[in-house]
């Protein structure tokens, strides 16, 4: 019989050359290290992380699939400039992911799950920088969108939140905007605790369309 608990249980697999490729890419994408419009080469990016050229193709691969580049043959790659409907598609999609997830867990979340959730509720003033607060906000949606057990709502959503990072990482530049999303958590936040899946649905699509309307402002 397997053991309750096992040390093995704690392991995770480590991250591979791909993943943290594009993790660095990404992130360079997000705080503009790479900018939009401009043309990189795969093999100047693998010389300057320091790894093989395959990881880095793969990690392309990725970054053109969750929207972030376009390819361009012979040359490279070019970070996209996200147009005005570029990022109302990008938060209509959103919309009517975090809708489904609000419909599927709002009904049955636990007093435990909601404990759990609470941290993500953490105000500006508790962040180093804007980035921190935006990661804890991503993790706020992430969070609730694992409770439906979904893969592929999750899935869905993890591309998502990767463009919203990009978007928004402009957007909360003033520390006003910052505490009307924490506000707006917490509004959502309560709702759960009624367990009142219509007004959850009604909040997290007036949370998502506000932040929408920051963005575009930003823009």
């Amino acid at each position: 019989m397997r053991p309750e608990f096992s040390p093995l249980d704690s392991l995770k697999t480590p991250p591979t050359l791909k993943d943290m490729a594009f993790d660095a890419i990404r992130d360079s994408i997000v705080f503009g290290t790479l900018k939009p419009g401009e043309i990189y080469s795969e093999q100047v990016l693998a010389s300057e992380l320091g790894i093989s050229k395959t990881p880095v193709h793969d990690a392309i691969v990725k970054l053109l699939m969750r929207g972030f580049i376009n390819i361009l043959p012979q040359r490279g790659f070019q970070v996209k400039v996200l147009s005005h409907k570029d990022v109302s598609d990008i938060y209509e999609f959103r919309t009517a992911l975090e809708k489904q997830v609000m419909r599927h867990i709002t009904p049955k979340i636990t007093d435990a799950q909601l404990e759990d959730c609470r941290p993500f509720l953490a105000d500006i003033n508790q962040f180093d920088s804007v980035m921190q607060f935006l990661q804890n906000d991503i993790r706020f949606h992430c969070y609730m969108a694992e409770l439906t057990t979904n893969p592929q709502i999750i899935n869905a959503l993890e591309g998502i939140w990767d463009l919203c990072l990009w978007v928004g990482y402009g957007a909360m530049g003033q520390k006003k905007i910052a505490e009307n999303a924490t506000n707006e958590h917490s509004a959502i936040f309560k709702i759960l605790e009624r367990h009142d899946a219509a007004a959850a649905e009604i909040v997290i699509t007036k949370h998502i369309q506000a932040t929408l309307e920051r963005v575009l402002e930003a823009m």
